[in-house]
């Protein structure tokens, strides 16, 4: 069963909703490297959610972030990789979605980035 989430967005954010394919495989080094996915222009307000699949290292020191803008999952006791990763957050301007790889294992992400204009 494929999950939707352009419909349900748009309700939330009231109305169109930009679905935004993303790609990345990659990997970090000694220091970490940030694969940009796309830049979206959130305008006066936005809704971002990134949605999909993240595989790469699962270890507190190691694995990879997913990056809205500023917002960043940084929490040290949650693990970020699996089979469904999702950041929601409101934007305003130009917003870069990207993954942060922090070592040398290879990351890889597919997904979609869902704007809802606010």
């Amino acid at each position: 069963m494929t999950l939707t989430l352009g419909p349900v967005i748009g309700q939330v954010g009231g109305g169109e909703v930009e679905e935004i394919p993303v790609s990345m495989s990659g990997a970090g080094g000694v220091n970490p490297v940030t694969y940009p996915l796309t830049t979206v222009d959130a305008g006066s307000g936005s809704l971002i959610v990134v949605a999909g699949a993240l595989d790469g290292p699962t270890t507190t020191a190691s694995r990879p972030h997913l990056r809205v803008g500023t917002v960043e999952h940084d929490n040290a006791r949650s693990t970020l990789a699996g089979p469904t990763t999702a950041i929601i957050t409101n934007a305003t301007g130009t917003a870069q979605i990207a993954i942060v790889a922090r070592n040398s294992t290879v990351v890889t992400f597919t997904g979609t980035v869902y704007v809802a204009r606010l």
